[in-house]
């Protein structure tokens, strides 16, 4: 499903504009993280439109195995910079939307997989919209149905708050979203598509990259999008696999409701913990900053989701031993200094008012049951 690359001009205007647009939010997202999969998957994207990929790496300041390791977590000015790198490389302003067009179907995994076994288009979109949270915690997709099947399905992909807004993360996400419901339907036409400022410079150039009339195209200062008609929610996938869609999906459901549910910021911190206590920098200004935030801001917005910095990292604590103690031979020792304490008995007296009982006790009567 690669999208056929047009040679085109280069611009020498979006250099310019695309290294200013990345230093005008460097500071403000510097330490901001995203999942280091999604990096991995835009500099496939970009390799996949012939641009040079140990240059994009080296861009990141990542190595293949960072980009690789399945939970690691890469700062957003990461992507920033490989956007940067790849406008020097290549100046067409529509580059990141052929990027994303261009990405190889399976490179976003279980999206990639649910997007062509689901039964019709409509349930494809649903599925990218809950499980896109995934792929980025600083954007989220929102989807508004018409009434009758004679309007049209209009989908919104917006920086989720209280995130500053990153346009070109709008854009990488609109081609994707795009080129996956055309994987089930080819034919999918677009009534209109809405791309930021940075990448709409040239409308025509992203007009044909997404595949849309240049009339139905149009920049926003708010958000990035496209709408379909109706007509085509309901459209079944040629496609579709019942058996792995059912399985794939009731697991994203599941894994949806433990880990996100409606707390969308407690799941960015849950996210980025790991990587925070290991650098032995995880309090509440640490984490704050590694999300773009102010510690009161932080906390304010934790509120709003009914919970605390203290509680969210006394879960995260409180998981990440209990599966060391259950699935590990680690002493209590070296558990406790992996979730971040210093000293063995605090670990076990936070770990008692935890549970009701001490880590070796939890650990004998939770030891893993074999059969004879």
């Amino acid at each position: 499903m690669r999208a056929k690359v047009e040679a085109s001009l280069a611009q020498d205007l979006y250099r310019r504009a695309g290294i200013l647009t990345f230093r005008a939010i460097q500071f403000s997202c510097a330490l901001m993280l995203v999942p280091a999969a999604t990096l991995h998957a835009a500099i496939t994207g970009l390799a996949a439109v012939g641009i040079e990929e140990d240059a994009l790496i080296k861009a990141a300041g990542l190595t293949r195995d960072q980009l690789a390791a399945p939970f690691a977590m890469a700062p957003v000015t990461a992507i920033e910079a490989v956007w940067a790198r790849a406008a020097e490389l290549d100046p067409r302003p529509e580059l990141i939307l052929r990027a994303g067009r261009g990405l190889p179907l399976g490179t976003m995994r279980v999206l990639d997989t649910l997007a062509v076994s689901a039964p019709t288009l409509g349930a494809s979109l649903d599925d990218g919209i809950r499980l896109f949270r995934f792929a980025t915690v600083t954007l989220h997709i929102e989807a508004t149905r018409p009434t009758d099947a004679l309007g049209e399905v209009s989908v919104e992909i917006l920086t989720a708050p209280p995130f500053p807004r990153l346009p070109y993360g709008e854009a990488w996400a609109l081609a994707v979203v795009i080129s996956r419901m055309r994987a089930g339907i080819p034919d999918l036409p677009l009534t209109r598509a809405v791309v930021s400022p940075p990448v709409g410079r040239d409308l025509v150039a992203a007009a044909d990259a997404l595949g849309v009339d240049i009339q139905h195209m149009e920049v926003s200062d708010t958000h990035s999008g496209f709408s379909f008609p109706a007509r085509y929610d309901a459209a079944p996938l040629r496609s579709s696999d019942p058996g792995l869609y059912g399985l794939i999906s009731a697991t994203a459901e599941q894994i949806i409701a433990d880990a996100y549910g409606r707390s969308p910021l407690t799941f960015a911190i849950r996210r980025a913990l790991p990587d925070a206590i290991a650098a032995g920098a995880f309090g509440v200004q640490d984490i704050a900053a590694s999300l773009g935030l102010s510690s009161r801001s932080l906390q304010r917005h934790l509120a709003a989701e009914e919970t605390s910095f203290r509680a969210v990292l006394d879960g995260h604590r409180h998981d990440a031993a209990c599966r060391r103690l259950q699935g590990t031979r680690q002493s209590i020792g070296e558990i406790a200094a992996e979730v971040g304490y210093r000293d063995q008995a605090v670990f076990s007296r936070a770990f008692q008012r935890w549970t009701g009982t001490t880590p070796s006790a939890w650990r004998k009567a939770n030891a893993p049951r074999l059969a004879a």
